[in-house]
């Protein structure tokens, strides 16, 4: 499971790698580099 070790204002650590942009968290894994579907929604193609 990934381990949240820091956040701030626009920056996350997780797992030893910094990320500036949204990420999504899964149990086994980190999604980053995506776009939501709809402004500030989170659809289900989202996490596709």
């Amino acid at each position: 499971m990934p381990v949240i070790e820091s956040y701030d204002f626009g920056e996350i650590i997780i797992d030893r790698r910094r990320y500036f942009n949204d990420v999504i968290i899964f149990p086994d894994r980190v999604k980053s580099g995506w776009w939501r579907r709809e402004g500030h929604k989170l659809s289900i193609e989202d996490l596709e």
